[in-house]
């Protein structure tokens, strides 16, 4: 229900930027802070968000299965009067509908593919996160990046480097910025 809340900012957002701008409300960003990264081993706050991640971006059908049952209002989960948590949630994706390969280019500026994660050699504490060779749409802000690529290995992703591209976490308030989502620790946020 998270992606489908930021999938909606998103898409709303785009639709009004002009009348939001006058309340200075930028774009939005889908933000993960946890507080345990490497010394937790699996128990990693940041390793879930990253084995999530990978998750609905890998496994299509998985994603468009579960936001299926939001949407329509079975998702299993009941308030106090017995309805669908979400049952008033998500008014114009419900109304105007979405198409999941928007999702993942709008969220993850690619159509689908591979989880791939870069140490970026430039700037010291960061991960960043891209499908395949696109754009790169998720950066990793922490401090101790050797054991948490440690962590990464050993659930079969591997890290790759790259030594050229600058600080993607100073690139996130900008405007034109393709930079969606941002996960790290609270001490380094």
């Amino acid at each position: 229900s998270n992606l489908l809340s930021f999938y909606e900012q998103s898409i709303l957002y785009e639709k009004y930027r002009s009348d939001l701008r006058r309340y200075l409300i930028e774009k939005p960003l889908w933000a993960f802070i946890g507080s345990k990264v490497s010394g937790a081993g699996v128990n990693s706050d940041v390793l879930k968000v990253v084995l999530f991640l990978k998750k609905i971006i890998e496994d299509k059908e998985f994603l468009e299965k579960n936001l299926n049952k939001i949407i329509n209002g079975k998702s299993g989960l009941r308030n106090q009067d017995g309805e669908d948590i979400y049952k008033n949630r998500y008014e114009y994706l419900r109304k105007h509908g979405y198409k999941i390969s928007n999702i993942y280019k709008k969220l993850f500026n690619a159509n689908g593919g591979m989880l791939c994660v870069h140490e970026l050699k430039s700037i010291e504490g960061e991960l960043g996160l891209r499908i395949g060779e696109g754009e790169y749409f998720g950066v990793i802000n922490i401090g101790d990046v050797s054991g948490f690529k440690k962590l990464l290995v050993e659930k079969d992703i591997e890290v790759k480097s790259d030594s050229f591209t600058p600080s993607l976490f100073e690139r996130v308030n900008e405007a034109n910025s393709n930079i969606n989502v941002l996960i790290g620790a609270k001490k380094f946020i």
